[in-house]
């Protein structure tokens, strides 16, 4: 046995070292859209982590990592958005209470959304021309880039920047469509060439820019001569309420370019650029005190003359009335006399400036095209304002007979009858008289002098096409039908021709079949329920089916007169817009086709249908 003892002597060494930090995520760019992700790190040893958002934040005052105390650490973060950079500063402390006294930087971002593209072409029409020459501006937009647009449009700017700077000559914001167009705009005086430029703003996209250029040429005629314009109705002194029809007359030495009407100097509407040179103007907006009226005309040389003022009184707060005349078309000539019916649309009750109801005729029609023909009363004539009545020297044509099963227009011909009036068409064809189809653009007409055939001269193709009846014309208009927007359609006024065989179910003065196109209700008179039946409304262009005044666009009708055009954003309802009125006519079906070859037809001697070029359409007739 040991006496003595046997030392065992030993140190435990003290841990003053905090924890390793490595692995620090994410890093790098997230992809756009990403809202959230984890924030990791680990450790050589077991401890506790905390973070923060400032860097040199002691570890004492950090926050707590969600999952922690091991040697992996971690927390979700949230709400992260596209474009922005995030940094988390990490410092941790193991169980001995060894803390970092530095920061551990875990630092990514968030990429930006992508950007879209975006494009744009500019159109100078005309391209070339006499001096002073007027010049329309559009612009046609393409890319991905999402969003409204502002067109800035400049007459004279050749550079290629896509900066918009100021002057400019127009400008549109917040635009929803991809084309834009300025009627007019830039009036060039000054021979050689001219650059006018368009700049787009869309979104986050880079603007773009595009250019055209224009020659002037030396003016070959100096027209110096202003055009002559006077306000024809209402009168002088007249007092006015609710709806009132402005008319007036212009003529010009060379031809009238538009006329533009204003009340004490604001415009109201927009230039009418054909006669008849007339506006609806809504009184109701304006105070019940006297006003100026006053029209501006305008000839293709830039001359504008502005006719004397007609005053008037507007008082909306009596049981005044102001009569607002509608006519139908003149009836055949018998004995001598032609009459018509014309309806007061305000229903005033009163016949003070009611339009002539009957005129004598004679007993013949002027050579060359004629209102009418084809089997069928003449073509519409319609007659509105006071004292507005229009003389017109009209032919009846005897009616087609149909089979005594046949609907209306819907007169059975094979497939080998309609190739043989179509070939029969090309054999007569001896020439092309270029002004007369430029004249009957659009135009649906009828053969006088041989058994009613009826042809439709596309506008876009200048070629006219058979209609051999109702459900073939239906068909056959649609194949040049021109795709529209509802908003668009609705820009353009609606046509109603008395004559058209249709039910009136709610007694509203609308059809019931162009009730359907224009989306009111055919079983209630007033379908928007704001005091006024449908008819009277779409009649003096207000809204049926909402409150306000619509928001007819002259320039839009214009360039689409004579076409066929189908409601891409609805059923496909067809309308066609008669090139005489301006209006737009719903073609339902065969039956309405029918009616609207028959009473919206412009007669037409063989001299002259012989000198229109005869075209076919493909996949319509039926064998």
């Amino acid at each position: 046995t040991n006496m003595t003892d046997y030392v065992i002597n030993f140190t435990v060494a003290s841990d003053t070292t905090p924890p390793v930090r490595s692995n620090g995520l994410p890093t790098g760019t997230l992809p756009a859209g990403t809202s959230q992700t984890t924030v990791s790190l680990a450790t050589d040893e077991a401890a506790t982590c905390r973070y923060a958002t400032t860097a040199g934040t002691s570890y004492a005052t950090g926050q707590t990592l969600t999952t922690t105390g091991g040697t992996t650490h971690s927390m979700q973060v949230s709400n992260l958005t596209n474009g922005s950079a995030y940094t988390y500063y990490v410092r941790c402390q193991d169980a001995r209470g060894n803390a970092n006294t530095t920061d551990f930087a875990i630092g990514f971002s968030v990429a930006s959304a992508p950007v879209g593209t975006l494009g744009v072409t500019l159109t100078a029409t005309p391209a070339s021309g006499s001096s002073p020459l007027a010049v329309t501006l559009s612009a046609s937009v393409t890319g991905t880039e999402p969003g409204t647009m502002t067109y800035t449009l400049y007459c004279d700017r050749s550079d290629s920047a896509a900066t918009v700077t100021t002057p400019f000559d127009a400008q549109a914001t917040g635009q929803s469509t991809t084309s834009y167009t300025a009627n007019n705009l830039c009036t060039y005086t000054t021979t050689g060439t001219h650059t006018a430029k368009v700049v787009v703003q869309r979104g986050a996209a880079p603007n773009a820019e595009s250019r055209d250029t224009i020659t002037v040429n030396a003016s070959q005629v100096s027209d110096t001569t202003p055009p002559v314009v006077s306000i024809t109705a209402p009168q002088n002194n007249a007092t006015v309420s609710g709806s009132v029809l402005i008319t007036a007359t212009s003529t010009d030495n060379v031809g009238v370019a538009g006329v533009l009407f204003k009340i004490d100097g604001t415009t109201i509407g927009v230039e009418v650029t054909q006669a008849p040179f007339e506006i609806i103007w809504d009184s109701r907006a304006w105070t019940n005190i006297g006003h100026a009226l006053t029209a501006i005309a305008r000839d293709a040389a830039g001359n504008l003359t502005t006719s004397g003022p007609v005053n008037v009184t507007v008082n909306n707060t009596t049981n005044q009335c102001t009569e607002l005349w509608s006519c139908g078309s003149w009836s055949a000539c018998a004995n001598g006399v032609q009459t018509r019916t014309c309806t007061d649309l305000n229903n005033c009750g009163t016949a003070t400036n009611r339009p002539d109801l009957s005129q004598s005729c004679g007993s013949g029609t002027p050579s060359g095209t004629t209102s009418g023909g084809g089997g069928a009363p003449p073509a519409t004539t319609t007659t509105t304002g006071p004292g507005a009545g229009t003389q017109t020297t009209q032919t009846t044509l005897p009616t087609p007979q149909t089979s005594g099963n046949a609907t209306l227009g819907n007169t059975s011909r094979t497939r080998a009858q309609i190739q043989e009036t179509i070939d029969a068409a090309k054999r007569r064809l001896k020439r092309i008289d270029s002004a007369l189809v430029n004249r009957l653009l659009g135009r649906i007409l009828l053969e006088v002098e041989e058994h009613g055939e009826s042809w439709y001269l596309d506008p876009v193709s200048k070629v006219r096409y058979y209609l051999a009846n109702g459900p073939e014309a239906y068909q056959a208009l649609r194949q040049f039908g021109l795709g529209i927007t509802d908003a668009d359609i609705a820009k353009i006024p609606a046509g109603f021709e008395s004559r058209f065989q249709d039910l009136d179910t709610d007694g509203d003065g609308l059809p019931d079949r162009m009730e359907e196109g224009l989306g009111t209700d055919p079983a209630n008179p007033d379908s928007d329920g704001d005091g006024f039946d449908d008819g009277t409304e779409v009649f003096n262009s207000f809204s049926p089916l909402g409150p306000g005044v619509l928001a007819l666009d002259q320039q839009l009708t214009n360039r689409l007169r004579g076409r066929i055009v189908i409601q891409v954003e609805k059923q496909g309802q067809a309308w066609y817009i008669n090139p005489v009125d301006g209006k737009r006519y719903y073609m339902k079906d065969g039956g309405a086709s029918y009616q609207i070859m028959r009473y919206l037809s412009l007669g037409i001697t063989n001299n002259d249908i012989d000198a229109i070029d005869v075209g076919e359409v493909t996949g319509v007739y039926q064998p």
